[in-house]
């Protein structure tokens, strides 16, 4: 069973962070698995910048 994020954290999210995960996990799941771990990658990289 596959259970989003959005659904997780519903209550503490406002509308429009719930949108920006619909999002993301939406463009997540049409790419490949290459170009998740790539996306994952650049992800990770900005935070670390922050």
């Amino acid at each position: 069973m596959k259970i989003s994020p959005d659904y997780l954290l519903r209550d503490a999210l406002e509308d429009n962070e719930v949108s920006k995960i619909r999002e993301l996990a939406a463009l997540l799941e049409s790419t490949s698995p290459s170009q998740q771990e790539i996306a994952v990658a650049m992800i990770q990289a900005v935070l670390e910048r922050r």
